[in-house]
């Protein structure tokens, strides 16, 4: 019996550091936030933003958090994986903007087919470093701390989307920007997360138990923003309210 399941995730709590370093959603939170009326212009820049910088500030925020577990990274190690980073994230991203620009109507009428194989790559990816900790004869021990570990993930998350409604009220916020903070501040990114955290975790067995609090903690997400989003009290015409 686990007698505090909260603390006893061992090797769970890597994967808990490596989420909370994630930026927000790439488009989640905007297609969320202009459902409900919110600040799009705000919800785009932000997730722009933050997708961009999250490239690198990524990596150096989970490093320090894993180095009070002897687990940080050396800084030349740290490079490396920076330099990893920018030729097989940020490279490829600027690459495809510039080509976007160029085929635009060509994106937009196949835009249904590319976001398929964009979703198709990013589960290859969570399949595959999966496959490989599967191997790992310990990894059958963390099935019994998963409960607690969704259960804990789901409780972070409600409590985030609570702090932020309470939080945009005491700074009195308009309601437009209050449904996109509710949208942007407590959710965290699987596109950009699996791959980050696969080149940050390359070739260590940890990878997949990594990965572990993001797979649950995206699709719950996803989930209590499309509650969120039907409520009558959120989502408002005339910016009232709320």
């Amino acid at each position: 019996m686990i007698k505090n399941p909260l603390l006893v995730f061992g090797q769970l709590l890597i994967g808990i550091f490596a989420l909370s370093a994630l930026p927000t959603t790439v488009s989640s939170c905007i297609v969320f936030t202009q459902s409900a009326r919110g600040n799009t212009v705000a919800a785009v820049f932000n997730a722009s933003l933050a997708n961009t910088v999250g490239i690198f500030l990524s990596p150096l925020l989970l490093s320090l958090l894993l180095s009070s577990a002897g687990r940080g990274m050396p800084v030349d190690q740290l490079l490396s994986t920076l330099r990893g980073l920018a030729l097989n994230m940020l490279i490829p991203i600027i690459i495809g903007q510039v080509v976007r620009i160029k085929l635009r109507e060509f994106a937009d009428r196949h835009r249904r087919k590319f976001g398929v194989a964009s979703s198709s790559l990013i589960l290859a990816v969570v399949v595959l470093a999966f496959g490989r900790t599967a191997s790992n004869p310990e990894f059958m021990r963390y099935a019994t701390e998963l409960p607690w570990l969704f259960v804990y993930l789901a409780g972070v998350h409600l409590t985030l989307v609570a702090l932020v409604l309470v939080s945009t009220k005491l700074l009195k916020l308009s309601t437009p920007d209050r449904i996109t903070a509710m949208f942007v501040a407590p959710q965290k990114t699987l596109a950009l997360g699996a791959p980050l955290l696969t080149i940050y975790f390359s070739g260590q067995e940890i990878l997949g138990v990594a990965l572990l609090p993001l797979i649950f903690y995206h699709p719950f997400q996803l989930l209590t923003a499309g509650l969120l989003k039907g409520l009558p009290f959120v989502r408002s015409a005339d910016g009232d309210g709320f």
